[in-house]
């Protein structure tokens, strides 16, 4: 039976998002926000002026990989980066490429190229910028709130809602 798959659909603003998560949590089964999918997806390909009519720029405008998402969430962060090695590959493909379906395959056979080492990579950007000016891939960042939802949940579920208000009283409770 857990092969199920549940689908709800309705008008905007009448409680399927509310509904669905009470029911993906008394069936145990994991609850997938398709709207919050594809928003994120729409999101990234106005924020990136990809042609949707374009099959080959949609099929090839996402990345492939962290290191290219980061890049393609970042690139004014790093086109002023000064690093080497495979940062110094990615600076020149996101400063040579005018569309980012072009970019992405750039940055994704770069990746793959003899010296493209991933370890290395992540040493370079740890020297070449300060980690606070990189925003998180956006599918990392949601997985985070994803994750804090769960946690949040879970703790809830354990310490129960009495606890909860005792800690919040203490102050070391949730905001």
């Amino acid at each position: 039976m857990k092969d199920l798959v549940i689908a709800i659909d309705g008008n905007s603003g009448c409680g399927k998002s509310s509904t669905a998560k009470a029911l993906a949590k008394k069936l145990k089964y994991i609850y997938i926000d398709s709207g919050a999918m594809y928003r994120a997806v729409t999101l990234f390909f106005i924020k990136h002026k990809v042609d949707i009519n374009n099959e080959k720029d949609v099929e090839d405008a996402y990345p492939y990989t962290f290191e290219d998402a980061l890049a393609v969430e970042n690139i004014n962060v790093f086109k002023k980066i000064k690093g080497n090695g495979l940062v110094r590959k990615f600076v020149k493909a996101i400063n040579s490429s005018t569309k980012v379906s072009d970019l992405v395959c750039k940055l994704y056979d770069e990746i793959n190229s003899s010296d493209g080492v991933k370890g290395k990579f992540a040493l370079d950007m740890l020297y070449s910028v300060d980690p606070d000016e990189l925003n998180p891939p956006q599918y990392i960042y949601e997985g985070l709130l994803w994750l804090q939802d769960r946690l949040v949940t879970r703790r809830k579920e354990v310490l129960g809602a009495e606890e909860l208000g005792n800690e919040a009283k203490e102050g070391g409770g949730e905001k």
